[in-house]
């Protein structure tokens, strides 16, 4: 973390015709983060091109099976084990089990193995969830419901 003196220090520099990267090596830290300290205008460039790469379907991937192995190891489940072009490659956009156009996709996954068993909706991937991903008590849900 850098300290208000590192900023100071940066901002003296880049008055004094140093680059982003040699202020960067200098200080000890990235050039993006210069940057940030120096260019509000770089700054506000740099988290609109975030936002618009977490939009794209590989930020959103690549969100997803990051955010689940932090999810996985906060809940002691395996994560999911699947390559981001595996994940990518399955990419519906029709759920399988409810057959919802166009639905909110989620990367499902067994919890045990970390299997990557591909993509299904918010809802029904919460409902396999809520039946703990039990085949036996999916059944009897079925023979209820009949």
């Amino acid at each position: 973390m850098a300290s208000k003196l590192d900023k100071a220090k940066a901002k003296r520099m880049r008055d004094g015709g140093w680059s982003y990267a040699a202020i960067a090596a200098e200080i000890g830290c990235s050039v993006p983060t210069v940057v940030k300290w120096l260019d509000p205008a770089a700054k506000k460039r740099m988290k609109d091109a975030w936002d618009r790469w977490r939009k794209t379907p590989r930020g959103q991937v690549m969100m997803n099976l990051s955010n689940g192995k932090a999810r996985a190891a906060e809940g002691g489940f395996a994560p999911c084990a699947a390559s981001v072009e595996e994940v990518l490659d399955a990419m519906v956009a029709d759920c399988p089990i409810c057959l919802t156009e166009n639905a909110d996709m989620v990367v499902d996954h067994c919890h045990a193995t970390g299997k990557f068993r591909g993509w299904i909706c918010r809802s029904c991937n919460g409902a396999i969830g809520l039946l703990q991903d039990n085949i036996e008590t999916l059944r009897r849900a079925i023979a209820y419901l009949r």
